[in-house]
């Protein structure tokens, strides 16, 4: 159960986000500028302090109705907000419980959307031998995709500490280089064996895609070097031309490297 089962209000302003899917749990920093996350944002924070986070889409619409966000989003508390400037804002939220759209209702002044909607939590039963097996190789993944990603020490860190392995498909999938239709398919995986599944085909996509950035990298750097041995070449072959044509009067010591 969550803590905040029994104060969750039934109507929560929808705030809508390009290019990025929120997680349960996760504290995450948002700008908010459109007229419409504006209004969301301080209806929320003047009831209850709620807001229902849903990804686009379509990044590029903007002013998104419900047809243009994904069902399934994030309950989230607002934390803190700050003015940035230019009537922008910066809020910070902590994901609370991921939740499904049952019916999108306009505010009172149709500045904004309400979600009426469905919460979905985890459940405190023990994952079975077949998904703490799969818990134990995204750990692994997760540390590989790292090295190959030469991410620092920190990262390491937060991975090794978390035991929770549903936990961490979530903090993967938040945080890894991957489409937001990509991350939003973890988000919709409300079983938390089916999420660590995701999240593991989501590490592995991303492990290739370093190993492929790797290997082009170095046939780059190859292909450059190999044009530099030989424009060194070049030169050295016109500096004996031009000593040779000189005579033997002028000629001096050539040392080729």
């Amino acid at each position: 159960m969550s803590e905040f089962d029994d104060i969750l209000p039934e109507l929560i302003p929808v705030l809508a986000v390009r290019n990025t899917v929120l997680f349960p749990v996760l504290t995450v920093p948002l700008n908010v500028g459109r007229a419409q996350s504006l209004a969301a944002l301080r209806h929320a924070e003047e009831n209850g302090g709620y807001l229902a986070v849903f990804a686009q889409v379509e990044p590029g619409t903007e002013n998104p109705g419900e047809q243009d966000l994904f069902q399934v989003g994030s309950v989230c508390k607002i934390l803190r907000t700050m003015v940035i400037g230019d009537g922008k804002l910066s809020v910070v939220v902590q994901g609370v419980s991921r939740c499904r759209a049952l019916e999108w209702v306009s505010s009172s002044c149709g500045d904004f959307l309400n979600v009426r909607h469905e919460t979905l939590l985890d459940t405190d039963d023990p994952l079975t031998p077949d998904a703490h097996a799969k818990g134990v190789m995204l750990r692994k993944l997760v540390k590989k995709y790292l090295d190959t990603s030469m991410i620092t020490s920190p990262a390491s860190v937060v991975v090794a500490e978390l035991e929770n392995p549903a936990l961490l498909a979530d903090l993967v999938a938040a945080n890894i280089g991957v489409s937001v239709p990509d991350k939003q398919m973890v988000l919709e995986a409300f079983e938390p064996a089916v999420r660590i599944e995701r999240a593991i085909e989501l590490v592995q996509k991303a492990i290739l895609s370093n190993e492929i950035a790797h290997h082009i990298e170095g046939e780059a750097k190859g292909e450059i070097e190999k044009s530099q041995r030989e424009y060194v070449l070049r030169e050295q072959l016109k500096a004996i031309q031009r000593h040779l044509r000189q005579g033997p009067r002028s000629r001096s010591l050539i040392l080729l490297s």
